[in-house]
């Protein structure tokens, strides 16, 4: 039995990984790139991009501070947490599933 990313697995990953990416680190354990897109539409969240420029327009930084650089640096972080946390749940269910 193997593991794959579920619908919250997913919800978690958008805005920090494309749905290339998220097939790249995940490979077998999570769906086509094709199937990822067409997951974050259906639940309304396919405009990636457009998200990010609406957090960088309401981010409040002190002059001289790049918004750009400042919610770049925030997305890398959320995304090594949420990466970590994800291959942890793989493992879990590989220890508990593993019968041979």
């Amino acid at each position: 039995m193997n593991y794959r990313l579920t619908p919250i697995d997913y919800r978690d990953l958008w805005l920090v990984l494309t749905p290339e990416e998220v097939k790249d680190e995940f490979g077998e354990y999570s769906h086509s790139a094709r199937h990822i897109r067409s997951f974050y539409k259906r639940a309304g969240l396919s405009k990636m991009l457009k998200h990010r420029k609406e957090l960088m327009r309401a981010l409040d930084v002190p002059e001289g501070v790049s918004k750009e650089d400042l919610l770049y640096q925030e997305i890398e972080r959320v995304r090594e947490i949420t990466v970590r946390k994800i291959w942890n749940k793989i493992r879990e269910f590989k220890q508990e599933w593993d019968f041979t």
